[in-house]
């Protein structure tokens, strides 16, 4: 409702309920709950290491853990980097994500190394 629209001496409408103004969006809101957009990079660095790390344990999946484990190491240490200068507020979830990427990695080179020695004892010499 416009100033003009509106009787003489009424108040305004409350934020959201009209007058051009706009609530806060469900996301914004979903955002705000997990510690806001400062936080971006812990939360991906989290996931990409659950990836990597799960990964680790499927056999087709040659590739994953090194996809998954380098990007959770180094969005972690970056999401360290963040809170240390006081632009995040969750450093724990740096950390989560650097342990999990090197965990991914190092299981990740496990495994190749077994499946590589498995495939050089398979070779029978002439």
């Amino acid at each position: 409702m416009s100033d003009s629209a509106r009787p003489h001496g009424s108040p305004p409408p409350p934020p959201g309920q009209g007058g051009g103004g706009h609530g806060p969006s469900p996301l914004s809101d979903r955002v705000a709950r997990i510690g806001g957009r400062s936080n971006v990079l812990g939360l991906l660095s989290v996931l990409f290491g659950i990836v990597g790390v799960g990964c680790c344990c499927c056999p087709w999946l040659d590739g994953a853990p090194l996809l998954g484990g380098v990007p959770a190491a180094v969005l972690g240490f970056l999401h360290v980097e963040r809170a240390r200068r006081g632009q995040a507020t969750m450093p724990f979830l740096g950390w989560i994500g650097v342990v999990l990427g090197v965990l991914a990695l190092c299981l990740g080179a496990v495994s190749f190394s077994d499946r590589f020695h498995s495939v050089q004892n398979d070779v029978t010499p002439y």
